[in-house]
């Protein structure tokens, strides 16, 4: 019995591998081998990147003796990524499984469920810790002085690590599970999260090499700071060096940390996973309903359907924040930017000349991948009917859509372009032009983007992300952007001898309005149409 739920349990974590999300049918053994391949080349690719982190680090810590920092940090960094790679599968399979209560209802011993739940959780800890932990060990074989015992230890501590990270993976997988019972919007929860990790993957790419300069200028500070508020990771590596005495304490501590989650999970598994924590009853309340008219309704139902949907927020309104917050980092730090992007101007003139312009394409070219309006149709999938039963025209769901689109998007546009003419000191008039080009060009990509979706719909796909970021309609509309955004910079250039930059700012704007207005008459014309054929 337990060997069938242990494999149950694994076919679950790779079931995409053999069976088809779209159809439901299992696929064939060269698409299994495939997707299989393609995930060692993913893990291979995420080890080989650490081995080069190992190399950075390690070279300047071997000189100086500190091998143990080397490993403790590199344990700690696969701790990290251990409990990030397993934390949110723990919560979904251990606590929140959909058919905890199918089994337990059937004569099977909770602990026997127990133990495959925690062998999936064991077995994601070894995936994702050993991809950090093995590179290094792998580094300092070959270029540290490692010993035989020191070899066999790294080997025992992979798996001793592993146990670490599996306690409290469940402890902190108990934690998001309560989270999400109790938070009412899951989808911005999970929003938050994706941003944080982000900004924190983007600030270590960014800052990589100053990070580890400091860390090896300040490295002995460090090494004393791990031994007194961390000695968990001084232990280990001191173990990892080949001692005997932190190898016991460390390995002891692991196996016993292991144990403890173990018993208090086998004490309470049944009562965590069938409690319900924050499900209320439905309470029926004498309430006044206040009737929307039919432009605010809509409206609403598109809001509603993009807040609710963390892979279509994620995928269509990056640039909503990331205008925002670059418009006010260019601020903050403008005298940098300035001294930056001098020496630009001294070896390319025009550049400077043509600034305004320039930051109207940076603007355009995020603005594009926002794309809003072009899975909107689509997304309306197997329910279509109920928007086409609707006492609505045609151009009442366009005009919905679009404007979605647009009030999402032309507010963080305008903030980041302003912020961005006060960092480089631009005249008022300059702003203002360049926050008109910004606001005709969110409606216009609005619109194209819309048409786009109406002519070329897809409603048969199981997964939402399909038409929010795999299908050809949102690469199309990606293309026009840049291509709109590339077309601003090009005829600037074979005209800059002979028109200033505010006046072919205004030219470009009384362009993007007539093809704004074209696209428009577009829709109400052919785009009802379609709209109705469907």
């Amino acid at each position: 019995m337990l060997k069938v739920l242990i494999k149950k349990q694994f076919s679950e974590i790779f079931k995409t591998y053999f069976v088809n999300p779209k159809n439901g049918k299992t696929r064939s053994k060269a698409g299994t081998l495939g997707f299989f391949v393609l995930f060692a080349f993913i893990m291979f690719s995420l080890a080989a990147l650490f081995f080069g982190v190992s190399a950075a680090l390690g070279d300047s810590l071997f000189k100086v003796g500190l091998q143990w920092l080397y490993f403790a940090v590199m344990g700690l960094v696969s701790l990290l990524l251990g409990i990030f790679g397993s934390v949110f599968n723990t919560f979904a399979s251990l606590y929140l499984a959909k058919d905890n209560e199918f089994l337990l209802s059937m004569p099977i011993p909770p602990m026997k469920l127990l133990i495959s739940r925690m062998t999936g959780v064991v077995g994601l800890s070894l995936l994702y810790g050993g991809c950090v932990w093995l590179p290094a060990c792998l580094y300092y074989w070959i270029y540290g002085k490692s010993t035989v015992s020191g070899i066999i230890f790294d080997i025992i501590l992979t798996f001793a690590l592993t146990l670490l990270i599996t306690a409290i993976t469940c402890a902190l997988g108990w934690v998001v599970a309560l989270i999400s019972k109790k938070i009412k919007s899951k989808s911005f929860f999970t929003v938050i999260l994706t941003l944080l990790f982000l900004g924190v993957y983007y600030f270590v790419c960014f800052n990589f090499q100053s990070l580890i300069k400091n860390f090896v200028k300040y490295s002995t500070d460090i090494g004393n700071g791990i031994k007194k508020y961390g000695n968990l990771f001084y232990q280990l590596g001191c173990a990892a060096t080949g001692k005997v005495l932190p190898m016991i304490i460390f390995s002891l501590i692991c196996i016993i940390a292991f144990l403890v989650c173990v018993i208090i999970l086998s004490k309470s598994f049944t009562y965590i996973t069938t409690k319900n924590d924050g499900e209320k009853k439905a309470e029926h309340k004498k309430t006044v309903s206040v009737q929307s008219n039919i432009k605010s309704a809509l409206f609403k139902r598109e809001l509603k359907r993009f807040t609710s949907s963390p892979v279509y927020m994620l995928n269509c309104g990056l640039g909503i924040i990331f205008l925002p917050a670059f418009g006010i980092f260019a601020l903050i730090r403008k005298a940098k930017l300035q001294d930056l992007i001098s020496p630009a101007f001294k070896q390319l003139p025009l550049l400077e000349k043509a600034l305004p312009l320039a930051i109207v394409i940076l603007i355009t070219v995020i603005l594009s991948t926002d794309g809003i309006s072009t899975p909107s149709i689509s997304l309306e999938g197997k329910h279509f009917w109920i928007i086409k039963s609707m006492p609505v025209t045609a151009l009442q769901v366009f005009e919905a859509k679009k404007n979605l689109h647009f009030f999402l998007n032309v507010i963080p546009g305008i903030l980041a372009t302003l912020l961005l003419s006060l960092a480089f000191n631009l005249p008022i008039s300059t702003a203002i032009i360049m926050s008109a080009i910004i606001y005709i060009f969110v409606l216009c990509s609005a619109s194209y983007g819309l048409l786009l979706g109406v002519f070329r719909p897809d409603f048969t796909w199981t997964n939402e992300a399909a038409p929010i970021k795999q299908s050809l309609n949102c690469l199309m509309n990606l293309l026009i952007g840049w291509i709109i955004s590339v077309a601003l910079g090009a005829g600037y250039y074979f005209t800059h001898n002979f028109i200033s930059c505010d006046t072919y700012l205004v030219v470009c704007l009384v362009i993007l309005s007539l093809a704004t207005r074209m696209l428009d008459n577009l829709l109400k014309t052919k785009g009802v149409e379609k709209f109705n054929s469907l």
